[in-house]
């Protein structure tokens, strides 16, 4: 269980010593010690300054067919008819499935409720929805938005921030959110998931916009996610409420940085004009509707925020 402590500054004029990052989890400092009224975000850059590099990539499950795998098989036979004719249950998504539920029996009614999810929303009709109406009425109304792909493993990556939405309707933001998951999804396997906590507020923290839509995605979508971030992580953001949701291989894939290791992160892993967009955006107030210009180099159609 992740917890982060405030501690009290030395009166001393030397520069402080960092906290000892955590074993499990070099990115994830662990603060001891006694309350004060110390800013522990600031303690978490002094801590990052010279945190270890990313970890390297997470390995994807093997690929198998239904003539090699046979509980791919034994689950396929469990489907309906309906179920079976879906275009969604290819034998991939099948053993992403199993991946994720080992038992074949929970892994059906996993997939049960996916295929119902996604027949509400029309993803699987001979003519499913392309764009997010709500950005046709207001771009801005929702920051979630495909960076493109990263630089060396073929993921897409999308960027959010809370305090810049515009609206914050939960219906509206999951809406928003899925369909750009699914569009992204026909061209890349996985997807990482940076999430730009600077300048959040009071405001931001409806906790059903969080969990709720953190569920959805786990559990609608399991095995995409390839690496999730929470960058400049303020005080008020509560990680245990996230983590509750979340299983342990999950939750390995989520990193907290902030300060010099995001900026090695970025420099690691995504383009040259997303680098650049990610460490100015994170320079900027967190506000509805600003972004820095350089996200005119990124494949994002007319500041409509919604994937091509």
């Amino acid at each position: 269980m992740f917890t982060l402590v405030s501690e009290s500054f030395s009166t001393s004029t030397a520069e402080p010593i960092p906290p000892p990052l955590s074993p499990a989890n070099p990115h994830l400092v662990f603060f001891r010690g006694t309350a004060s009224t110390a800013n522990p975000h600031i303690l978490l850059r002094l801590a990052q300054r010279k945190a270890a590099p990313p970890p390297p990539t997470l390995p994807s499950p093997p690929f198998l067919s239904a003539a090699t795998d046979p509980a791919l098989a034994e689950l396929r036979a469990m489907l309906s008819p309906a179920q079976a004719a879906c275009r969604h249950c290819t034998d991939e998504t099948l053993q992403r499935y199993l991946h994720a539920y080992p038992k074949k029996e929970r892994a059906h009614s996993a997939l049960s409720a996916t295929l119902e999810w996604r027949a509400e929303r029309g993803y699987d009709a001979p003519s499913p929805p392309r764009t997010c109406h709500f950005c046709a009425e207001e771009p801005n109304h929702a920051c979630f938005f495909s960076l493109g792909q990263d630089a060396k493993r073929g993921w897409e990556v999308f960027y959010s921030c809370p305090p810049r939405s515009i609206h914050m309707d939960v219906e509206k933001l999951a809406h928003h959110t899925f369909l750009q998951l699914e569009r992204a999804l026909e061209r890349s396997p996985k997807y990482v998931l940076l999430v730009d906590l600077h300048g959040m507020g009071m405001r931001d923290l409806d906790p059903r916009t969080a969990v709720g839509v953190l569920r959805a995605l786990l559990s609608h979508y399991p095995g995409r996610l390839g690496q999730g971030l929470l960058l400049d992580m303020p005080w008020l953001f509560t990680w245990e409420l996230l983590r509750k949701v979340m299983n342990e291989k999950t939750a390995a894939k989520v990193l907290m940085l902030s300060g010099t290791a995001s900026h090695s992160y970025f420099d690691e892993w995504l383009t040259p004009a997303q680098a650049t967009f990610m460490k100015e955006v994170l320079e900027m107030p967190g506000t509805p509707g600003s972004f820095p210009k350089s996200i005119e180099a990124l494949r994002v159609p007319n500041g409509t925020r919604h994937v091509e």
